[in-house]
């Protein structure tokens, strides 16, 4: 069974219990707020902790630079297994259709790329 948590902002302290409890599943929306960082959550609790998520959604309103920042450590976790790339929260009306567009086509490469060098 696979038992996710959705949850906002620092929530650090609470996820060894939820782990402890049997969730295996973490969206953590407004991640950048709480500075909840999923790389480190994948080498504290490995692919165990199926990870949602992890891309500040804020980065969309700006430019691919940003877009490209806020997705660097994407690559790492997709490469480690059990990670959904996706927006830290739902996007938001007044996100610029251009980065939208830019922002999924970058994950679909990131999960192509993933896929062709898996043995």
């Amino acid at each position: 069974d696979l038992i996710i948590v959705w949850t906002q902002g620092a929530v650090e302290p609470m996820i060894p219990i939820w782990v402890e409890g049997g969730v295996n599943g973490l969206w953590v929306c407004s991640a950048a707020a709480g500075r909840v960082d999923y790389v480190e959550l994948r080498q504290r609790y490995g692919p165990d902790l199926v990870l949602l998520g992890g891309i500040d959604a804020h980065a969309l309103y700006e430019d691919r630079a940003a877009i490209d920042h806020a997705m660097a450590h994407v690559p790492a976790l997709l490469a480690q297994g059990a990670y959904i790339p996706m927006a830290d929260e739902r996007v938001r009306c007044g996100v610029p259709f251009v980065n939208y567009r830019y922002y999924r086509e970058r994950i679909r490469k990131l999960a192509e790329q993933m896929w062709r060098t898996k043995p």
